[in-house]
């Protein structure tokens, strides 16, 4: 005989008629609906998905709605027991305009729903052979009609499941005692009355559990918890030999971390639920491509893209990588937001750029594809496709089994709305898009294994020898929310449409033979969620408390933590428990010691020697980030600039008027603060602030000119050349914000401005030789200097400058004997040990590799 599903067998029967796709239909609906004007737009293609899947249903159900509008409207009134109620006749009107605007629009094609009861009819008509129907769920009235006239013609035989023998001390006649709702005619009775009667009356014929040792429940407190029970399970039933294992996925999330603790230890799992091919790293590519056309390649977007493997695929990947990184450092270093022609101005001036600037090429041209204009879906598809080739996303894609998916569905699209003439704006066709991604759903069909991932509806009729529930809480078991758009329970029964009650009576039903055929089964929730109590699902409830009742025993199972040590499956790397972690204490290998370092690093190595180590040996720094908005530390460099730039273009403020020099200055400030308020407007907030330094500022400059100091130069980079043992040198380099030059020894003074508080620069210089920037300055200078000082640029005005007390050029001969002994004392094979001193470690990015946080 033939074995097949229904939907199969009516598929293998030719019919003379076209075909209308439903991402057509969709597409009529949408602008059907888009004219009235009677939702927003960003939920327009949602709707009309739920109305084609209404429309489907009524066509399922064989119901034809009246051309009258009237009496259409009087039929769901009286099912809703409403007259005249704005929101039904809203209802009413949605769904029978749209239904006769889609008739018309499909212009004699039918849908695939008319086109399945359409060769039913046909195969009905021409029955010769017996038909034998086994646990079809849920058929439709067409589907049930089609039964009914091949009856006529040849013999069928319908075999329901779940047919229980009252007389047998089975699980599926305690499961049916238990299950079974209390007659609706015995008004005193209630259902936990029943229960307990029930309960009591199966005790007294039997004295076992028929369900003791196959059926167990386990609360989790986490997801994680609950994960770990769910492998620990599995691992149990794949040790004691089982061969079919199913577990029944009610929890999505539980799911994805069960399947991820099982694969690390190599036990690969066969999902048949599959996952929306939205979730997929291949979908998830092209969504990033839309974002950097949409968004004006906003910085985070591009780079995650371009760092792909999917992008560039054509390229060789060592130079792909290198391409991407060094564009990354740029774009991060100097703060570019977003926007093609600004990352073509930050490589402009930089060398060794060829691949970076063949990138932003690719990205050009795939950006041509798309415009401000209106076009045709499949236009946009054809456009899409065509970008993602220039990028190099198409070799990857095709190599990818998510993706292959993915590019037929592509093509798939492409080809069924051709026939749709109507013109649609980027975002509509990205939101419909984003629709095809969520409505379509994935499944890696090239993994076999023991262990399945499925859902209730597809363990019907099959054999396992252990089941696993998992997430099977009140909230996911039953689950009999509707994905209608329009109408409630008693309209949806009175129109004749699938209802909530007829879920339930279906869910009851599988799960009821699932439980009665599997030897084991194992059901896990999460007892507890978000801090409050999480019930169980009523079918278990009910089930653990007529057990107790019956039998004076739980079937809760607590031992998984008891047996997850024995049926643990380590790999051969992990068999040795890591000892305790102590103060890290490194010894650099000579090879790898820096040879240059500059100011900041020096104070690195004081601040801690580890702290050093991990920037400037293993170059392991962070990343800058993009600012949007300035930090302080920006601030700094921004004043920095503009000082530098006012100093230049005026040699002595002595020889003009204060007015005149705050206008020059709060001009040069205009500049540069400039590039910064397009990237948020808060940045005004910070010109603002220093506006309110420069009367101070040019006050402080005159005094300090009166005083005998004249600026002589700004952001000098300097470097000095240090004779270690060995014969080894080491070059101390540094960048000095400001060198100024007394007119009456000819003596110089070096001044760092800082935006930081007076006190905290005094407290910096309380020990001499802590800091040790000026210290550095006034060496690498190579001039004789005098005095060296922080000035403090804080708030709304200019403090006294911070001098270094004593004699500036011994200390600074002090402060380079001392890097000399240190970088000696690494060589010569000395740890690099961390300080561990609180105040340093609070904003240190290394505290993680160190792991400061966990030394014992």
């Amino acid at each position: 005989p033939r074995m097949t599903t229904l939907q199969e067998f009516a598929r293998s029967i030719p019919i003379p008629y076209e075909i209308i796709p439903d991402s057509l239909r969709d597409a009529l609906l949408y602008n059907a609906l888009k004219h009235k004007k009677w939702f927003e737009k960003p939920a327009l293609w949602e709707v009309c998905q739920g109305l084609r899947r209404l429309f489907d249903e009524l066509t399922s159900q064989r119901i034809l709605l009246p051309h009258d509008y009237h009496a259409f409207e009087a039929q769901i009134e009286e099912a809703y027991a409403l007259y005249k109620n704005q929101s039904l006749q809203f209802e009413a009107r949605l769904c029978h305009e749209l239904w006769y605007a889609l008739q018309a629009e499909q212009r004699g094609k039918i849908d695939a729903v008319a086109a399945h009861h359409l060769r039913l009819e046909q195969i009905a008509r021409s029955a010769k052979s017996p038909l034998y129907a086994i646990a079809l769920a849920q058929l439709s009235a067409a589907e049930r009609a089609f039964l009914d006239k091949y009856a006529q013609r040849a013999p069928v035989d319908i075999f329901e499941v779940g047919e229980v023998d009252q007389g047998v001390n089975t699980v599926s006649s305690f499961l049916y005692n238990i299950w079974t709702e209390p007659s609706a005619s015995d008004a005193e009775s209630d259902t936990l009355t029943s229960l307990r009667q029930r309960s009591l009356e199966y005790a007294a014929r039997f004295v076992s559990s028929p369900i003791e040792k196959r059926i167990k429940f386990y609360g989790a407190q986490s997801i994680e918890e609950e994960a770990h029970a769910a492998d620990t399970k599995i691992r149990e039933w794949l040790i004691a030999g089982h061969k079919q294992i199913a577990v029944v996925v009610f929890d999505r999330l539980v799911a994805r971390r069960t399947r991820a603790l099982l694969e690390r230890a190599k036990i690969l799992v066969e999902d048949e639920t599959g996952w929306t091919l939205s979730t997929t790293s291949a979908s998830t590519v092209v969504a990033r491509w839309l974002d950097l056309i949409a968004n004006d390649f906003y910085h985070q977007d591009f780079l995650d893209f371009c760092k792909s493997p999917f992008s560039f695929s054509n390229w060789e990947t060592n130079r792909r990588k290198r391409a991407v990184y060094k564009l990354e450092r740029w774009i991060r270093r100097e703060s570019v937001v977003f926007g093609l022609k600004h990352y073509r101005q930050l490589v402009s001036n930089k060398e060794n750029v060829d691949d970076v600037n063949q990138i932003l090429s690719l990205f050009e041209s795939a950006a041509k594809e798309f415009g401000k204009r209106r076009i045709r879906l499949s236009a946009w598809l054809e456009c899409l496709e065509r970008s993602l080739a220039t990028l190099g996303v198409m070799p990857a894609l095709e190599r990818d089994s998510a993706g292959q998916e993915l590019v037929q569905l592509l093509t798939n699209l492409q080809s069924e709305l051709a026939g749709d003439g109507n013109l649609y704006s980027f975002a509509e066709w990205r939101d419909w898009l984003n629709g095809q991604f969520e409505s379509t759903n994935y499944r890696d069909s090239a993994i076999t294994s023991p262990v399945v991932f499925t859902y209730l509806g597809a363990t019907r009729l099959r054999q396992f020898d252990s089941v696993l529930l998992l997430g099977a809480d009140a909230s996911r078991l039953p689950d009999t929310q509707s994905d209608s758009l329009l109408f409630n329970q008693s309209v949806r029964e009175q129109l004749g449409l699938t209802t909530a009650k007829s879920i339930l009576q279906q869910i009851q039903s599988d799960l009821f033979a699932l439980l009665a055929t599997t030897p084991q089964v194992y059901v896990s929730w999460q007892s507890v969620r978000d801090d409050e109590v999480n019930l169980l699902s009523p079918y278990f409830e009910r089930l653990q408390a007529a057990h107790k009742l019956a039998f004076k025993t739980d079937l809760i199972d607590n031992t998984y933590k008891e047996i997850r040590n024995e049926v643990q499956l380590r790999a051969m790397t992990c068999n040795v428990i890591p000892g305790p972690t102590h103060c890290p204490a490194v010894v650099v290998d000579p090879g790898v010691i820096p040879t240059t370092v500059s100011a900041s690093a020096y104070n690195s190595l004081m601040t801690c020697p580890y702290q050093f180590y991990a920037r400037h040996v293993l170059k392991l720094n962070e990343l800058d980030d993009v600012k949007i908005m300035l930090e302080k530390v920006d601030y700094g460099r921004l004043a920095h600039e503009i000082l530098n730039r006012f100093h230049r273009s005026v040699a002595r403020t002595l020889d003009s008027e204060s007015p005149l020099l705050e206008q020059t200055l709060r001009s040069i400030s205009d500049e540069v603060f400039l590039h910064t308020i397009p990237k948020n407007y808060f940045n005004l907030a910070w010109e603002m602030r220093w506006r309110k330094i420069i009367p101070a500022y040019i006050a402080w400059q005159q005094a300090r000119e009166r005083a005998g100091w004249h600026w002589n130069d700004g952001e000098v980079k300097k470097k000095i050349e240090l004779r270690l043992s060995n014969d080894k040198t080491l070059v101390l380099e540094g960048r000095l914000d400001r060198v100024d030059r007394s007119d009456q020894n000819q003596k110089f003074a070096v001044v760092d401005y800082k935006t930081q508080s007076l006190a905290q620069l005094k407290k910096k210089l309380k020990l001499p030789g802590e800091d040790i920037q000026l210290p550095v300055y006034a060496q690498v200078l190579g001039v004789s200097v005098t005095k060296a000082a922080y000035l403090s640029l804080n708030k709304d005005k200019v403090s006294d400058e911070v001098e270094i007390g004593g004699d500036i050029e011994q200390l600074g001969i002090a402060v380079l004997q001392r890097l000399e002994v240190l970088f000696d004392m690494m060589y010569d094979g000395a740890s690099v040990r961390a300080q561990g001193i609180s105040n340093d470690c609070q904003n240190c990015e290394m505290r993680g590799l160190c792991r400061k946080d966990y030394w014992v």
